[in-house]
């Protein structure tokens, strides 16, 4: 299963505002490591629906954002 999204290009104006945005930030959240690994089996066109709910139900608040 692969995901892709239509993105326009970024625009350099875009990309600088982007970055102040970023560096205003006092803190970002950490991206999880069950998220890396669910953007990665997004990626292999082999990955089944049910390894994907057996990773995502390891995290309850994922599992209820998902739902």
């Amino acid at each position: 299963m692969q995901l892709s999204l239509p993105l326009d290009p970024v625009q350099d104006e875009d990309v600088s505002t982007i970055f102040e945005r970023i560096k205003s930030c006092k803190s970002l959240p950490i991206l999880s490591p069950l998220a890396s690994m669910i953007l990665k089996m997004c990626q292999n066109e082999e990955t089944h629906a049910s390894e994907l709910a057996r990773i995502i139900s390891q995290d309850p608040g994922m599992a209820a954002q998902i739902l």
